[in-house]
């Protein structure tokens, strides 16, 4: 009696990404052990069943393999690996640009995101995926300045089919690194691909950041800040794949602390925010004469001035502390403006009367260590203080001759304790030091801008 293999069966001839193919081989008698081939080489096997596709016996994308039964006869079955390989074509695609020369689309100065069709090869029909990644390759390699948290990945919405689509941004301004990816079915197999490039920012031309400044001190903080740059590259249109980061993460043309991706990468986004805390900071300041006034650190020195008045026979008087004078931000800057300029990055510090310390201070003298005619001060009104070469000079005149006239009523030259000062002397040096406080001058501490 003749073995012989009398048929093949197989669970399945065309094989998906990561399947496998299992083929049986009956004979007579039932018993025999078949030899296996597969294409055309003999393959060593114990039993009458044969897997192909796997490790063992790979199957490369598109190809085809013949798999033998040998006894006495020989019967095959063919199994194929399915191409399943998706290519996508970004149109137009993506320029050589920056010191890297990566491929990369690029946000305009305006700014506006680049238009850009994605194609799938083969004609698939499927679901797309579009997103923009910000990681660690961008933040940690590329751009060292970029904080950490930055590190993430934004998704936007793309249609459920189709074979091409238009990248809808939905009026976002991002950049990063694009991912765009499909899912579908080729020849029966589920398949997917995908592409992606750099997204780069512009910095703004000159006339566009021009012409969006509300004022000359806006502009004087942007250049202050960053070089009126939103992107580490050249101003003026210079193109780079790092948004700006200063101290404190603070980032783009106006330094915007705590910014959110729209402020990272849309110059004008952070413009609009930077123009923002600029108001806060002027809102800020017109109230800070009135937080001193209302202050217990300020009625304390009120009354112990007015005590001295009283225990020399002279009526308590009012103390008033006067609001800032303001002029306009392009160029009368006066204590207003440029008391929320020192602002714009915070007023680091604490002033004498529980306050954030601000440009300006109430002056308060130290102690006059001289008694005279039966009554002593111990507090004067300090002249403001000025800085050669800063670009913000204030002095007040009122409280430089108020200080000069006290010092002349109680000159220690004039004064000495073997000459005694006449009660006419010390009547004029009463009112000279009354008036003199009556109306409160305010001192600069400047911050050079």
């Amino acid at each position: 009696m003749v073995d012989i293999v009398t048929g093949l069966s197989v669970d399945r001839e065309r094989l998906c990404p990561h399947q496998e193919a299992t083929v049986t081989a009956q004979t007579s008698p039932p018993d025999t052990l078949v030899t296996w081939k597969v294409d055309g080489e003999e393959v060593e096997s114990a039993s009458n069943t044969i897997e192909i596709g796997g490790l063992v016996h790979p199957v490369g994308p598109g190809h085809t393999v013949m798999v033998e039964a040998v006894l006495a006869n020989t019967q095959s079955v063919q199994i194929r690996r399915v191409e399943t390989r998706v290519d996508i074509i970004l149109d137009p695609p993506p320029a050589a640009i920056g010191p890297f020369q990566s491929d990369a689309y690029v946000i305009t100065s305006e700014p506006a995101m680049p238009a850009i069709r994605a194609i799938a090869s083969g004609g698939i029909s499927g679901n797309w995926t579009v997103r923009v990644n910000i990681d660690a390759t961008l933040v940690f390699e590329i751009c060292r300045s970029i904080p950490p948290s930055m590190i993430k990945s934004i998704e936007f919405p793309a249609p459920a089919g189709g074979s091409a689509i238009d990248i809808d941004f939905g009026g976002a301004i991002v950049g990063g690194k694009l991912a765009v990816g499909v899912n579908g079915v080729v020849n029966g197999c589920p398949a997917s691909g995908g592409d992606g490039a750099w997204v780069m920012g512009t910095n703004p031309s000159r006339s566009d950041i021009r012409e969006s400044f509300p004022n000359d001190t806006i502009r004087r903080i942007a250049c202050r800040e960053s070089g009126q740059r939103q992107f580490e590259a050249p101003a003026d249109g210079g193109i780079g794949s790092c948004p700006l980061f200063g101290r404190a993460d603070r980032v783009g043309i106006m330094m915007t602390a705590n910014a959110t991706d729209e402020q990272v990468w849309n110059w004008r986004a952070n413009l609009d925010r930077g123009i923002e805390v600029f108001d806060e900071r002027l809102d800020a300041a017109r109230s800070y004469p009135a937080q001193v006034a209302l202050s217990a650190e300020f009625q304390d020195l009120v009354a112990g001035f007015n005590a001295i008045r009283l225990q020399d026979g002279m009526p308590a008087i009012t103390i008033n502390v006067p609001e800032f004078t303001t002029g306009d931000l392009d160029d009368n800057l006066q204590q207003l403006e440029l008391d929320a300029i020192r602002g714009y990055d915070g007023w680091f510090g604490q002033d004498r009367f529980g306050h954030e310390l601000h440009e300006f201070r109430i002056a308060v003298a130290p102690e006059l260590a001289r008694t005279c005619c039966g009554w002593e001060t111990s507090t004067r009104w300090r002249a403001p203080v000025t800085r050669s070469g800063s670009s913000f000079r204030r002095r007040s005149d009122l409280s430089r001759k108020a200080i000069r006239a006290m010092w002349r009523a109680f000159s220690l030259s004039d004064h000495s304790a073997a000459r005694p000062m006449t009660l006419r002397c010390r009547n004029r040096a009463a009112r000279l030091f009354a008036s003199s406080i009556t109306s409160i001058t305010w001192s600069i501490r400047l911050a050079r801008r």
